[in-house]
C-alpha cells in the first residue's frame, strides 16, 4: 500500500508511525500543491485519468482554474476551523 498525506496535520509521532506502517506513504508531499500548479497534478495522473479530459491538458488546466476561488475560499474556512479545533488561533 502507498499514500500521500498532509504533514502539516500530523504530529511528529503519528508521521512516524504511519510511515513505519506504511514504508511507500509520502508524508512530505501536500495534496494543495496540486491544486496550485495543475502541471504537477497532470504529472501525477496516470493515462485512466488523463483520458477522461481527451488527454487534453488545457481542458484539463482550464476546468481547475475556473473553480479555484470557490476552492481557496473551502481551504481559508477549513484551516480556521482545523486551528479553532486544536486551539491554534492566533491572537487579534
Amino acid at each position: 500500500m502507498a499514500g500521500v498525506l498532509d504533514a502539516d496535520e500530523w504530529t511528529e509521532e503519528e508521521l512516524e508511525r504511519a510511515t513505519e506502517r506504511t514504508p511507500r506513504l509520502d508524508a512530505s508531499f501536500l495534496y494543495r500543491v496540486f491544486f496550485c500548479y495543475p502541471e504537477e497534478l497532470w504529472a501525477a495522473l496516470p493515462d485512466s485519468l488523463r483520458s477522461r479530459v481527451d488527454n487534453d491538458f488545457d481542458l484539463f488546466a482550464n476546468r481547475i482554474n475556473s473553480v479555484v476561488n470557490d476552492w481557496v475560499a473551502h481551504g481559508a474556512m477549513w484551516r480556521f476551523c482545523a486551528d479553532l479545533l486544536h486551539n491554534r488561533l492566533p491572537e487579534g
